[in-house]
């Protein structure tokens, strides 16, 4: 008897054993149980009870049995390459999420201190202006427009505006 198991279930046994491929030669068995002393009718009754399988039909049953057992070998297979690619995948995806945790990470640390350093800037534009909007001395700012070859006006603080009579609306 062989177990069949499917995925660790018992699901089935394959019963082989004897058989005769023409009827069986009674009168040998009746010597054969003389001659060890078996009990003659209970070893005939057990003889005439094993059945009788044409040769060609034994051929197409052990077919079937090597068939069957190539059946249950590419499952087998089948199982464990799919196990093998689950794994795998489970494997490369854990290493995924930790690269994508390092990269957040980095991506956090590196917000972080782009943060820090807008604040800092922030803070030295607002010293910059007040001390520009606060000289004593007339200032103007303008920037060199390369396109169009000429500058482009950024502005001027109040002295500026006093001493050179210019209003900013007019700029």
């Amino acid at each position: 008897a062989m177990p069949i198991i499917v995925e660790g279930q018992h699901v089935a046994n394959i019963f082989t054993g004897q058989c005769f491929i023409a009827p069986p030669d009674m009168e040998f068995f009746r010597q054969q149980a003389r001659q060890f002393g078996f009990g003659e009718d209970a070893y005939l009754k057990t003889i005439a009870k094993v059945p009788v399988i044409a040769k060609q039909r034994l051929e197409a049953i052990t077919r079937m049995y090597v068939e069957l057992a190539q059946n249950f070998a590419r499952h087998g297979l089948d199982r464990l390459h799919q196990k093998q690619t689950t794994e795998e995948l489970a494997r490369l995806n854990e290493q995924l999420s930790q690269r994508v945790e390092a990269r957040t990470e980095e991506l956090m640390q590196s917000n972080q201190q782009l943060q820090l350093e807008k604040r800092a800037l922030g803070a030295s534009e607002a010293r910059l202006s007040a001390l520009f909007k606060n000289m004593s001395s007339g200032v103007a700012v303008f920037r060199y427009n390369e396109d169009e070859q000429d500058f482009i006006f950024i502005g001027f603080n109040k002295a500026y505006e006093e001493c050179f009579g210019v209003r900013r609306e007019d700029l």
